[in-house]
């Protein structure tokens, strides 16, 4: 974390720039972005989330032009890019709206059952009309193409994958086991080379990137917008759906696609949804106690969608 009084004297400086009111004070906030330094300003009858940009500062007005088109094209519950400056010998800030609201992660432990299946269909629904958005680089879309994009993706995928499992046997998985991973991997490499379901992604598409509400169910914000670009969305989709297997939940996945398809459509039955689910499994092996499960369930079935 910068140090705070200077972070408030650039925040005011950006701010008085915009003729925008000014922060008194800065406090902490009760979850942090993973690699950016977040705050909470306070300013007369408002407040602003600060976040110092040290992850992908190059592309830190590129990622504010994505958020604000969004939000204005689509409706999408995102908070207003109010302000922000690259850098220039001083910090990379961006400020943003401030909207009240719990990490998804929080949200689906603490809601009620019925709750949480009406927050997994609303995710579903804002995560479709993301990814059938429409996005130029004009708006701040990463240049590089589709094809380029998801070609570099499945290779990094099938290197990892690989590696992942040759380490499986210091968490105890027996021979035929990794044995029958990397069978799985192999067989559907072949087929994965081209986009299965072609639409927008983005750097981060998880469960502290976006907060909920209670009072009714749903998506209030839709945070992290670092980087965009098009490639195949289905990845962001088997994320998901491994998400829910990891925090122990798969029975929040009917209501999620239910709410995804309703927007964009039947969900391909291709092999990349088999091989997405393996290499998502495999980066939580060694970490979470659910990710075995996950495994065995795609050995059995092949696809688990």
């Amino acid at each position: 974390m910068p140090d705070l009084e200077r972070l408030l004297r650039e925040t005011n400086d950006l701010l008085k720039a915009q003729d925008i009111p000014l922060c008194r004070t800065l406090s902490g906030m009760t979850f942090q972005d993973t690699y950016n330094p977040t705050v909470l300003g306070h300013a007369d009858g408002r407040r602003y989330v600060i976040k110092v940009c040290l992850r992908y500062p190059e592309a830190l007005e590129q990622s504010a032009r994505v958020a604000n088109t969004l939000a204005v094209r689509t409706g999408l519950p995102i908070p207003q890019h109010i302000c922000w400056q690259q850098g220039q010998g001083g910090l990379p800030l961006l400020v943003m709206e401030w909207i009240d609201g719990m990490q998804l992660a929080n949200a689906f432990s603490e809601f009620s059952r019925t709750q949480a299946t009406v927050l997994a269909r609303d995710w579903g629904r804002c995560l479709a009309i993301f990814h059938r958005s429409q996005l130029s680089e004009s708006d701040g879309l990463d240049g590089f193409g589709a094809a380029q994009a998801h070609s570099e993706h499945v290779a990094q995928l099938i290197g990892s994958a690989h590696e992942r499992t040759r380490q499986l046997s210091a968490n105890g998985w027996s021979a035929s086991e990794m044995n029958a991973i990397e069978a799985f991997l192999t067989e559907r490499e072949a087929h994965v080379a081209f986009p299965s379901l072609p639409g927008l992604r983005k750097a981060d598409q998880d469960l502290h990137d976006a907060l909920a509400s209670s009072g009714p169910p749903r998506i209030v914000a839709l945070l992290d917008w670092e980087r965009v670009w098009m490639g195949d969305s289905l990845w962001e989709v088997v994320w998901v759906h491994g998400r829910f297997h990891l925090i122990g939940a798969p029975e929040l996945w009917p209501s999620f696609r239910e709410g995804y398809e309703s927007i964009n459509g039947l969900l391909p039955k291709s092999p990349h949804v088999g091989f997405y689910a393996m290499c998502r499994a495999l980066i939580a092996a060694g970490h979470n106690s659910h990710a075995r499960g996950l495994i065995q369930l795609l050995l059995r079935t092949g696809n688990p969608l």
